[in-house]
């Protein structure tokens, strides 16, 4: 689904103007609708394993499904690199996000979702929102093939050195144990014989859990908290807020976090360094949300929307 390009926090969505011209427009319809296209096929296709495509497709749906998601992908960087050489430095911005959940989604109503796109519309520039896979994310940041990535701790530009976060965050992510018994929980050693489990991607877990004996890595959360819930983890690894939210879209009752978290970060949007003169105005807009109310008026709607009002203190 296209992104609510510019769609500021009164609910205005920008449209085609008189002033904006006819390639401009279908250049932004262009990349909305490839995106739609490679959201509505394989957004939740992490989730399935080869026998499942070949059970579907046949022996060489694997590497069929491959092939078409880069065509796709192919087409949808196409269609921005078209974008900016019909308009310039007033091109539409795509922020790659690998979130499904509360944070971020299709729909472009999550939190952060939320946040980003006014924060791109108060500095004056237009913004895109598009998935891609978690261990992918990053890569195609990096690389150039899109401007920003929504929601990373600090560090990432260690492993991927074209990459600039902003300096104010986007929020603190409470990283933490989900179990359905009891642990006792002090710091990352603690777990380390447990049967844990980690989503692909998800770096600073993948850093901590480098070496344990008994980790498995899963796609997406549904995967992790399945094993988790059918007992073949000990632990699901995942973020405390975004868990919660999982935990109540999948129905399950008896899993709970285990305290203390094994750690917080601030996180930040992060950014190609071709893009590194956006950070000063991107920065000043994302501090004035938090000064006159917005951002909170933001996390404080999700979380009622999507946690209604369960507490998981």
């Amino acid at each position: 689904m296209m992104g609510k390009v510019g769609q500021n926090e009164q609910g205005y969505k920008p449209c085609k103007t008189k002033g904006e011209s006819f390639l401009r427009h279908a250049a932004r319809l262009l990349v909305g609708g490839m995106q739609q296209v490679y959201n509505r096929r394989f957004r939740n296709a992490s989730g399935r394993t080869k026998r499942d495509c070949n059970r579907l497709t046949g022996k060489d749906s694997v590497s069929k499904i491959s092939r078409v998601k880069r065509q796709i992908f192919g087409l949808i960087v196409i269609s921005m690199i078209f974008t900016y050489v019909l308009h310039g430095e007033n091109r539409i911005y795509t922020v790659s996000t690998s979130y499904n959940n509360l944070l971020s989604n299709e729909k472009h109503d999550g939190m952060l979702d939320r946040i980003i796109q006014e924060t791109f519309r108060r500095a004056g520039l237009e913004c895109m929102i598009v998935y891609r896979q978690t261990d992918q994310s990053l890569f195609d940041v990096n690389a150039g093939l899109l401007d920003a990535e929504i929601n990373r701790i600090a560090g990432m530009e260690t492993s991927f050195p074209n990459l600039l976060h902003l300096t104010e965050p986007n929020m603190t992510m409470h990283f933490v144990a989900f179990a359905k018994h009891e642990f006792p929980i002090d710091g990352w050693k603690s777990i380390r014989n447990l049967n844990v489990g980690v989503v692909r991607g998800w770096k600073i877990l993948e850093w901590h859990t480098d070496g344990f004996p008994k980790v498995v890595y899963v796609p997406t959360e549904k995967e992790l908290f399945r094993m988790l819930d059918l007992g073949r983890l000990d632990i699901a690894l995942y973020s405390k807020l975004t868990g919660y939210a999982a935990l109540r879209e999948y129905k399950y009752q008896n899993i709970r976090h285990l305290e203390p978290p094994l750690e917080s970060q601030e996180m930040f949007l992060y950014l190609h360094s071709k893009n590194s003169h956006l950070i000063p105005g991107l920065d000043a807009a994302l501090k004035s949300m938090k000064n006159d109310g917005s951002y909170d008026r933001i996390v404080r709607e999700t979380l009622d929307r999507y946690l209604g009002h369960e507490r998981f203190d």
